[in-house]
């Protein structure tokens, strides 16, 4: 993943903005509404609160292409139109792309969703290159995420609270059966941020822990050695499949995934599970939260 400049943009390999043929004249991040729940008191004055739901936001970038020839104007014309329009991504549910930005002064940020509208302001100098638009990118959240993805891997400790006790029959067989392990990620945003978790076999009942919360998710299956499952709680995800598609969203026991959340600053996880092999792991990938770029 190439790195941007300052005042660049870049969408499915697709960089716009300082120093490219598709400049960004200006850009807003847009609102982020709320849906709420509130109901008016009943038999007196004011408002109950209920939940409020945050919507993502719509975010619009004034393009033109730049003063180059026109060839390379057009061509890139097309290579933003063709971008915006693509069957592919319309035709398929919650998928999305991701939107990478350099504000100046700013490192790299992204936010996930899809390009939407693309309306030509003025089509006339076309064929001499010269193309306006404003071009518009709905996000699946509001928040904002690091261009960096972080990764962990946590595997199963030897259990030994227990051992022999002798006299034993002998040869005996040591099974590592209901280990633990913990470490320490860190979200260096200011905002949550939603981990992505694979459980990788031979175990059963693997579960991801956040130590001293409620915050805890275990699959009452097995996962055997040559198959993993991952937990992606991703709001435009939002899944829990093994390495072969299967669902096993019945098996989860625990929190809701939206309630899978890595708040800003150190949080302690926990891997457990059985494993007799202590040959599984647990992989936590994730990036930092940010209200804004």
């Amino acid at each position: 993943m190439a790195d941007l400049l300052e005042d660049q943009w870049e969408i499915d390999g697709l960089v716009i903005g300082r120093g490219r043929p598709v400049a960004v004249e200006g850009y807003d991040l847009g609102e982020v509404d709320a849906r709420t729940n509130d109901v008016k008191t009943p038999g007196g004055d004011g408002t109950v609160f209920g939940y409020d739901y945050h919507d993502g936001r719509t975010i619009t970038l004034e393009v033109f292409t730049d003063e180059v020839d026109a060839a390379t104007s057009r061509t890139a014309w097309r290579s933003l139109e063709s971008l915006w329009r693509q069957r592919t991504l319309r035709y398929t549910p919650r998928e999305v792309l991701p939107l990478r930005t350099r504000l100046a002064g700013d490192d790299t940020v992204v936010a996930y969703g899809r390009p939407r509208k693309l309306t030509p302001t003025s089509l006339r100098g076309l064929a001499d290159g010269v193309v306006a638009a404003v071009a518009t990118f709905d996000t699946a959240h509001a928040g904002f995420y690091g261009d960096t993805e972080h990764l962990r891997t946590l595997t199963l400790l030897p259990d030994t609270s227990g051992g022999l006790t002798l006299p034993e029959v002998l040869p005996a067989t040591l099974a590592n059966i209901g280990n633990s392990n913990a470490d320490q990620i860190t979200n260096s945003g200011d905002v949550e941020s939603w981990p992505v978790i694979t459980f990788h076999g031979p175990i059963a009942n693997p579960e991801i822990t956040w130590v001293g919360t409620n915050t805890s998710i275990r699959l009452v299956a097995t996962v055997p050695s040559d198959r993993s499952v991952t937990i992606d709680p991703r709001p435009w995800v939002r899944s829990i499949l093994r390495s072969d598609g299967a669902s096993l969203a019945g098996a989860k026991r625990g929190v809701r995934l939206e309630d899978l959340r890595l708040p800003p600053g150190v949080t302690e996880v926990a891997f457990r599970g059985q494993d007799a092999t202590g040959t599984s792991s647990c992989v936590i990938r994730w990036r930092d939260g940010l209200s804004t770029p």
